[in-house]
C-alpha cells in the first residue's frame, strides 16, 4: 500500500478549510500528527488488517512480495465553507504487481457536517467522513477479483502427474 499521492495544499500537518470560492486557509489551534497522506496510509493499512480480509497488507517498503498494489491519490480533506462540511475523497487503483497493469479503479467520497470551524470539531468531522470511505475502500477491494501470484511450488503441483512411492 503505497503513500497516497496529495497536491501540496493536502501534503501538509494542517486543516484545511476551502470556501465556495476555492480559497484556502488553514485552522489554527490544531493540526494532524503528521504529514495527511502518511496518515492515510497508516490509516488505510491499520483498517485493512482490523478487516482481516486480505492475506496481508504492507507498505513498500517492507520488502513483501505483493500479488497488488493499491495505488492512491488524495483529492480532497477539508472543511468546506460555508456548509461547514468534512468533504474526503480519494481516488484508488489496484495494480497487478506482475504486469502494472490496472485491474480496477474508484473514487471514494463522504462528507459529514462539522458543528464549528474550530480544530476539534473540524478533526471529529474529518474523522467521521475518512473512516466512511475507509471501510468503502476495503469492501470495494475485498470484493474485487484480485490477481494473485502462484505460491511457489503451486505452478509444478498442478501440472506434475502424482507420485507414487517406489
Amino acid at each position: 500500500m503505497a503513500e497516497p499521492a496529495a497536491l501540496q495544499t493536502l501534503s501538509t500537518q494542517q486543516i484545511l478549510v476551502k470556501d465556495a470560492s476555492g480559497s484556502v486557509s488553514f485552522i489554527g489551534g490544531g493540526q494532524w500528527a503528521d504529514n495527511l497522506p502518511r496518515l492515510i496510509q497508516t490509516r488505510l493499512i491499520n483498517t485493512f488488517e482490523n478487516a482481516s480480509q486480505l492475506r496481508g497488507v504492507s507498505r513498500p517498503s517492507s520488502g513483501a512480495v505483493a500479488d497488488v498494489q493499491l495505488v492512491s491519490e488524495l483529492r480532497r480533506f477539508e472543511i468546506a465553507t460555508p456548509a461547514n462540511e468534512a468533504a474526503v475523497e480519494i481516488s484508488v487503483k489496484i495494480v497487478s504487481d506482475q504486469n502494472g497493469r490496472i485491474v480496477n479503479g474508484r473514487i471514494f467520497k463522504a462528507s459529514v457536517p462539522a458543528t464549528a470551524v474550530d480544530a476539534p470539531n473540524a478533526t471529529r468531522a474529518l474523522d467521521e467522513a475518512l473512516s466512511v470511505v475507509m471501510l468503502d475502500i476495503v469492501r470495494w477491494v475485498s470484493s474485487s477479483r484480485l490477481p494473485r501470484r502462484e505460491e511457489p511450488g503451486e505452478a509444478m503441483s498442478e501440472t506434475s502427474p502424482a507420485r507414487e512411492p517406489a
